[in-house]
């Protein structure tokens, strides 16, 4: 979000920071991540759409559920969320942003001192926040170039071949499916209706098959209304230096 929350610490003794000479600290963490599409009940529905046996229903709705999670996994490992750290000090001489180093943005952001015992944290006073409030501004904006931007997209060739598994998976799933059916209505004595109707059913369930192969390939593509979208999270924290009270 766009909130600057801005406390004052003092740190104890031994704390890396605590004979660093510096002004006002402006920290910012972002997280990266990547949101996958939620198919509607009714596009789930529109998949189910011939199935009529509540068995095959859930059963088709089930391997759906198990094939875009599986699709999720594999998006993220393909780009992994991001978090990124970045800081910067005020130069009590220039009044210049400076910027710090990653280890001193996790030892400002870490209390402890060497014995472990925590640093005092007080709210920002009136003065303390008035004190930047010239140079907040043009510290979050350079603040905001240090963050990096954004999560690549998978590569073209690695979509492709993840949509080749799909379609093999689908192939394998109607070739199963289809020699079932063909054993299930043979010509045993049994009333031609009820063959007919295991027909009808198996072609049901692979119809079904088929669109819910077509959605996860349409989901991979990212295309319309479903597709997979970068979320960003950024907290920003001013950290004002303050001396170690007496007790």
């Amino acid at each position: 979000g766009d909130a600057l929350t801005e406390i004052a610490v003092a740190y104890q003794p031994g704390h890396p920071l605590a004979e660093f000479d510096t002004g006002p600290m402006l920290i910012g963490c972002a997280l990266w991540q990547w949101r996958e599409p939620d198919p509607s009940q009714k596009i789930i529905e529109t998949v189910l759409d011939g199935c009529t046996n509540d068995n095959d229903r859930r059963e088709i709705a089930l391997q759906l559920k198990a094939g875009l999670a599986a699709d999720a996994r594999w998006w993220r490992r393909q780009s992994p969320a991001r978090f990124s750290l970045a800081g910067l000090r005020l130069d009590g001489d220039s009044g210049e942003w400076i910027e710090m180093t990653e280890t001193d943005c996790v030892s400002a952001l870490d209390p402890r001192g060497e014995d472990k015992q925590a640093s005092r944290c007080f709210e920002a006073s009136h003065s303390e926040r008035n004190a930047i409030q010239m140079m907040r501004a043009n510290g979050v904006r350079h603040l905001e170039n240090l963050l990096p931007d954004g999560l690549p997209w998978p590569a073209p060739s690695s979509l492709a071949a993840r949509k080749e598994l799909i379609r093999a998976e689908l192939e394998h799933s109607c070739r199963a499916l289809s020699a079932r059916q063909s054993n299930d209505t043979k010509q045993d004595g049994r009333p031609q209706a009820i063959i007919d109707g295991l027909a009808r059913r198996y072609d049901a369930r692979i119809a079904a098959t088929e669109k819910a192969a077509n959605l996860r390939c349409l989901l991979l593509r990212g295309q319309g209304q479903m597709h997979w979208r970068m979320e960003r999270e950024v907290r920003r924290l001013v950290i004002h230096r303050r001396l170690m009270f007496p007790e």
